[in-house]
């Protein structure tokens, strides 16, 4: 009875510890895979969502530039940031409404991108009442910047994200064979935010501006 006794505990032990085995493999083997295999994915996943953001934004700033270029103004208001706009480092975003009214009587913001003319007056007005001296710059909306440039070229200059959106940049290049290329003088600056699924102009630099 006790010879049988040994034999058959070392049976029903190594019964125990057969299932105990295979599940310890079971997980090391799934440790290793998902250390090796699953950040691929992610990548994979990550310079998908990448591409399709630039491919996006890369459309929205052609589609932009040709309304500025040669569109009708009021289309220009679809494509605005919720957020307003901002002109300039330094300056505050003006909201949707107000850039509205202002392209209703052609004032301000509408003459800065598409009429030279009353931009020059506005910019005059706004600096003899500041007490400042007239500007020796010879100021053009951004409509005659666009058109005075044929050769210009537009480059995707920035994507990135802040907090839970996302940002990015068109440089449109007016000069692409000037000697310095990248002289601020030379560039356009059109800032762009992730808004739904879309891109919407929320920020435009030059620095004659």
């Amino acid at each position: 009875m006790t010879g049988q006794t040994g034999p058959a505990r070392r049976e029903r032990a190594r019964s125990y510890q057969l299932p105990r085995l295979a599940l310890a493999l079971a997980s090391l083997l799934w440790a290793w895979y998902a250390a090796d295999s699953d950040p691929y994915p992610r990548r994979s996943c990550q310079q998908a969502e990448d591409g399709a953001l630039m491919t996006e934004l890369e459309s929205k700033g052609r589609e932009i530039i040709s309304i500025l270029e040669t569109g009708k103004p009021e289309d220009l208001l679809q494509h605005l940031s919720r957020g307003g706009l901002t002109v300039g480092i330094d300056a505050l975003p003006t909201d949707p409404a107000t850039i509205r009214k202002q392209f209703e009587d052609h004032k301000l913001l509408y003459c800065f991108f598409f009429n030279t003319d009353c931009y020059r007056r506005e910019a005059d007005a706004a600096r003899k009442k500041a007490g400042a001296k007239p500007t020796d710059v010879a100021l053009y909306s951004v409509r005659d910047i666009f058109r005075s440039h044929l050769q210009k070229q537009r480059i995707l200059s920035g994507l990135r994200r802040q907090d839970t959106k996302w940002l990015g940049s068109i440089s449109v290049v007016l000069n692409p064979d000037a000697k310095y290329k990248f002289d601020p003088s030379n560039v356009v600056a059109l800032g762009f935010t992730k808004e739904a699924s879309e891109w919407k102009l929320s920020f435009v630099d030059y620095n004659v501006f």
